[in-house]
C-alpha cells in the first residue's frame, strides 16, 4: 500500500528542515571557531606586547642604572641612545624607548605663584587655584578657590588640600580646561589634533612642563653627603673645604645671618678671584667668585637629604627656565646657548655665573631652585605587535639612588 503524498512531503521538509538546522549549527561553530582564533591571536599578541614594553622599561632601567650621576644632561646614553632604545627587534614584536627627565620640569607641589604665571602664561586664577588646591589651609587666593567652590558645582568633588598625586590632577583645578593642558595634543599621540593626516608636531600645552615627582638627594656630584655651613665651625671648613682661614670666617659669619640660599654668601661686588695679596689676619674676607665655584657644589644650608622640585638646568627647556627665571627670555636663552656650547654639560650651578647677562643678583633669585642633577625620570616604551600591528604601551616613574632604581609609578595597556 503506498504512503499518502502528504505524508511524503511532510518527511521532505522535515529533511529539509535538518538540513538548514545542520548549516547553521555547522556556519555557527565556524564563525565561534573563527572567533576564538582571532580572540586567541589577540590575547597572544597582547601578551607578547606587555612583555616586550616591560622589557624595554628594564633596558631603560639598567642604562640609569649605570649611568654616573653626578650631572644629568642630554648628552648621556639615558637620553641618546638609538642603539639600546630604538627599533629593538623582539620575538613578535618592535619596542621603542625614551627617557624623560622629570627634574627638567616645574614642580606643581613647589613652584610659586610667579613662577607657574610664566609658564605659557598662565592666568592669576590658574596660579591661585593651583596653590589652593595643594595647600592645607581654607584660605582663598584673590583669585583662587577652596572647597566651598568646588562642592558648589554642578558635579561636586573634594578639593585636594595637600600635594598633586598625578599632573593629570591639575584638570580638577577651577581655571585650567582641557585645550590649555594638552592644547593641540588631545588625543595624546604627540601631533596636532587638527594636522593628523600631515604628521604637525603638536603645540605644547602646560602638562609637558609640568611634572609632581622630580626632587634631588643633598649630595655632592661624588655622592657624598653635603657640609651644612650653618653647623660647621670656621677651623671646620677651612680643613673640610680648603679654604683660607679669612674666607672660612667670612662663611662662619654669614651663616649665622638669615641666608636664603648658598648664593647669598656671594656680596653683591664679590671679586672674580682670589687676591693672595690680601692680608689675612683674623678678619673674615668676602668670598670670590672662583673660590664659590669650587665649593658650591659640597655645601649646604638644609637639613634635609630629600631638596623637592630643583629643575636641571641641564634639560628644562626654554618654558621652564623662562618660568624659572620670571619671565627673563633673554637669559633662558643664554643658558640654553651656554650649555649647548659645552663639550659635556653644566657641572655646577654655580657654573651660570660665567654666563655674560647673570648678575649676582639674578643668580640669588634662581639659584634655591636648581640643579645639575635628576633623581625621577619617565620611561615610555612601546611594542608594537608583529601580527596586528597593535601598540602596546608601558610607562613607569623611576627613582634612581646611586646604582638602584625604584619603580613608584606604573601604567600599561593597548595603545600610545
Amino acid at each position: 500500500m503506498q504512503s499518502p503524498k502528504w505524508k511524503k512531503g511532510s518527511v521532505l521538509v522535515i529533511v529539509l528542515w535538518i538540513i538548514v538546522i545542520l548549516i547553521v549549527i555547522t556556519t555557527t561553530l565556524a564563525q565561534s571557531s573563527r572567533l576564538s582564533s582571532r580572540l586567541s591571536q589577540s590575547y597572544g599578541g597582547q601578551c607578547i606586547g606587555r612583555w616586550g614594553a616591560r622589557a624595554g622599561v628594564e633596558t631603560a632601567i639598567n642604562v640609569l642604572s649605570e649611568d654616573d650621576s653626578g650631572y644629568d644632561a642630554f648628552d648621556e646614553l639615558w637620553h641618546d641612545n638609538p642603539d639600546s632604545f630604538e627599533g629593538i627587534q623582539l620575538e613578535g614584536c618592535t619596542v621603542a624607548v625614551k627617557v624623560i627627565d622629570e627634574s627638567g620640569k616645574l614642580n606643581i607641589n613647589v613652584a610659586g605663584k610667579k613662577h607657574l604665571m610664566h609658564l605659557l602664561e598662565m592666568t592669576t586664577e590658574q596660579a591661585d587655584s593651583i596653590i589652593d588646591w595643594r595647600d592645607k589651609n581654607g584660605r582663598v587666593s584673590s583669585e583662587g578657590a577652596e572647597a566651598d567652590y568646588y562642592n558648589s558645582l554642578e558635579y561636586p568633588y573634594p578639593i585636594r588640600n595637600g600635594p598633586f598625586q598625578t599632573v593629570r590632577e591639575v584638570l580638577f583645578v577651577k581655571g585650567v580646561q582641557e585645550e590649555v593642558f594638552y592644547v593641540e595634543d588631545g588625543s595624546l599621540n604627540g601631533r596636532s589634533d587638527t594636522n593628523e593626516d600631515e604628521d604637525v608636531p603638536a603645540e605644547k600645552g602646560i602638562e609637558s612642563f609640568l611634572t609632581c615627582y622630580s626632587f634631588c638627594r643633598n649630595v655632592d656630584a661624588l655622592g657624598d653627603e653635603r657640609i651644612n655651613i650653618k653647623e660647621t665651625k670656621a677651623n671646620q671648613l677651612q680643613q673640610q673645604l680648603g679654604l683660607s682661614g679669612s674666607h672660612a670666617k667670612w662663611i662662619e659669619e654669614k651663616a649665622n645671618s638669615k641666608l636664603g640660599s648658598i648664593a647669598d654668601l656671594v656680596a653683591k661686588n664679590a671679586p672674580k678671584k682670589e687676591n693672595n695679596a690680601d692680608e689675612e689676619g683674623d678678619r673674615a674676607r668676602p668670598i670670590d667668585l672662583e673660590t664659590f665655584k669650587e665649593i658650591a657644589d659640597k655645601i649646604t644650608i638644609s637639613e634635609e637629604e630629600i631638596l623637592p622640585g630643583r629643575v636641571n638646568v641641564n634639560t628644562a627647556p626654554r618654558e621652564v627656565l623662562i618660568a624659572l627665571l620670571e619671565g627673563d627670555e633673554l637669559l633662558a636663552e643664554e643658558i640654553i646657548q651656554y650649555r649647548d656650547g659645552l663639550d659635556g654639560a653644566i657641572t655646577g650651578t654655580a657654573e651660570l655665573l660665567d654666563i655674560k647677562t647673570m648678575t649676582i643678583e639674578k643668580f640669588k633669585k634662581i639659584e634655591p631652585f636648581i640643579t645639575v642633577k635628576s633623581d625621577v625620570f619617565t620611561v615610555v616604551a612601546k611594542a608594537v605587535i608583529d601580527s596586528t600591528g597593535l601598540t602596546y604601551t608601558a610607562r613607569a616613574v623611576v627613582v634612581r639612588d646611586d646604582t638602584d632604581c625604584e619603580i613608584i609609578y606604573w601604567y600599561e595597556g593597548i595603545g600610545s
